[in-house]
């Protein structure tokens, strides 16, 4: 059961891995002792701290592979990598030469490592692996899908706008199916998701200017002509000049009284 897991993630998320380590020979034996369960579409090799930073500024990996060697250094590479966000988009693991998962544990050269992994890694491990990862693409896919939630939330408000400036003026307008279904695809992925859009509705809402309500008064001797689209009070036709030139002659500010 772990085994297919751990298949799904690979054949699902196929990821990118930076290995920062002294030996070059490294990438291609961890990659064949993790295989088939997890596979890497690239690997990267760097022999210095520098060398890694300047690779996660260039490129966004899903993994880091680092030599409990490069403990000087280390502090600093990690707050770089939260200033670029990196802590939030790969997953960093200590490689170790060899241990016993049984017995004491190798301490972890920086806290913002998720874990040990042995250079021959063993089945159990790629089983963990493959745990650890389906949890951090489903949080690096709840970062991508928070912002584009965010994206939609101006898109939101900005149809509610139009669908009440067309009301306004007697015009009826179908709210845009599209962008419904593309906020509610991401909302329904989890409710981290949910409680982003809530809190980017409400601030987007209470800094947005007050609406201004206007309405028509036509004159009788006008609506006595029998245009079309045209009431005492509405324009239903399509067109916007025609609805701001009457807004400009005959438009009247509706005041509304706060609610108590």
């Amino acid at each position: 059961m772990y085994r297919s897991t751990s298949l799904i993630v690979s054949m699902a998320l196929r990821f990118d891995a930076l290995f920062l380590h002294p030996d070059g020979g490294l990438p291609k034996r961890l990659s064949e002792g993790l295989w088939p369960d997890i596979q890497f579409v690239l690997a990267d090799h760097c022999t210095s701290i520098a060398d890694a930073f300047q690779r996660h500024v260039e490129h966004s990996y899903s993994i880091c592979f680092i030599a409990p060697q490069f403990k000087e250094g280390i502090d600093t590479f990690f707050k770089d990598m939260k200033t670029l966000g990196r802590d939030q988009t790969c997953l960093f693991l200590q490689v170790e030469a060899g241990y016993d998962p049984s017995g004491e544990l190798p301490r972890l050269i920086n806290g913002a490592i998720a874990g040990l992994i042995s250079a021959a890694p063993t089945s159990a491990e790629r089983t963990v692996l493959g745990e650890l990862l389906q949890v951090e693409f489903h949080r690096a896919e709840v970062t991508r899908r928070v912002a584009d939630v965010k994206d939609a939330v101006s898109l939101l408000v900005r149809e509610v706008d139009l669908m009440a400036r067309e009301r306004q003026r007697g015009r009826a307008r179908a709210f845009d199916k599209s962008v419904k279904s593309f906020v509610a695809l991401h909302l329904a992925f989890d409710e981290d998701v949910y409680a982003q859009y809530i809190e980017a509705l409400t601030t987007l809402a209470m800094a947005a200017p007050a609406f201004e309500v206007n309405a028509v008064a036509i004159p009788d001797e006008i609506i006595g002509k029998k245009l079309p689209n045209l009431t005492k009070d509405s324009y239903s036709g399509q067109s916007s000049r025609v609805w701001n030139k009457l807004l400009k002659k005959f438009g009247r500010r509706v005041e509304h009284k706060p609610r108590a």
